[in-house]
C-alpha cells in the first residue's frame, strides 16, 4: 500500500503544478495553444457559466439558501404556531393514510401531489394497456427533477405500514418515546 500512496502523492503534486500554471495563464490573459484566450472573458465571467475551473465546485444555487434571506422574504414562516407533536401527527396522518397506500409522486418545488391511484386510466381492449405505476413514494429533486428517493414496492409497503402503525399509536395516546 505504501508504494501506491507515494504514487498518488506524486500524481497530486504534478496535478497541482499544472493547475496553477493554467490559472496563471488565465490571469495573465495568455492564449492557449489554439490562439483563443477565451474570447476576452475574465476568470469570473468564465466561471459564472458553469463549473468553477473544473475543480468540482458548482456555480451558485438557483434558490435561496440563507435562513435570514428566506425569513426576510417570507415573514409568515417565523410564526409557526403548531407544536412538534402536532406537526408529527399531521405527518403520520398524511403518510399513513389509506390514499398513500397506493403511492404518490410529491413535487417539493411546487407542492403538488399526484396519487398513483388517480393515474389509473381505463383502457379498452383495443387500446394498449397503460402500465400501472407500482405503489411507491416518488420525490423529485427541485433542480434536476430526478427521483431522489428510489425504492421498490416492497420497501414502500413496509414504510407505509410503519406510518400507519405510528399514526394509530399516536391516536391511541402513545408518547413519542414509544
Amino acid at each position: 500500500i505504501l508504494p501506491l500512496y507515494k504514487d498518488m502523492e506524486l500524481f497530486a503534486t504534478a496535478e497541482d503544478e499544472s493547475s496553477s500554471e493554467g490559472e496563471s495563464k488565465l490571469e495573465s490573459g495568455e492564449a492557449d495553444s489554439d490562439g483563443d484566450s477565451g474570447g476576452g472573458k475574465s476568470i469570473e465571467e468564465a466561471n459564472s457559466e458553469g463549473w468553477d475551473g473544473m475543480d468540482g465546485t458548482l456555480r451558485p444555487l438557483p434558490f435561496m439558501t440563507s435562513r435570514e434571506e428566506i425569513f426576510g422574504k417570507c415573514p409568515e414562516l417565523q410564526n409557526n404556531s403548531e407544536s412538534v407533536g402536532e406537526l408529527l401527527m399531521e405527518f403520520f396522518e398524511f403518510y399513513g393514510s389509506e390514499r398513500m397506500a397506493g403511492g404518490a409522486e410529491i413535487l417539493c418545488y411546487d407542492g403538488s401531489i399526484s396519487y398513483f391511484e388517480d393515474k389509473e386510466g381505463g383502457s379498452t381492449e383495443e387500446e394498449q394497456p397503460q402500465p400501472q405505476q407500482e405503489p411507491v413514494l416518488v420525490m423529485r429533486c427541485p433542480i434536476s427533477k430526478k427521483d431522489v428517493n428510489p425504492m421498490s414496492k416492497a420497501v414502500w409497503e413496509v414504510l407505509h405500514g410503519e406510518f400507519v402503525r405510528a399514526r394509530s399509536m399516536l391516536l391511541d395516546g402513545a408518547t413519542l418515546d414509544e
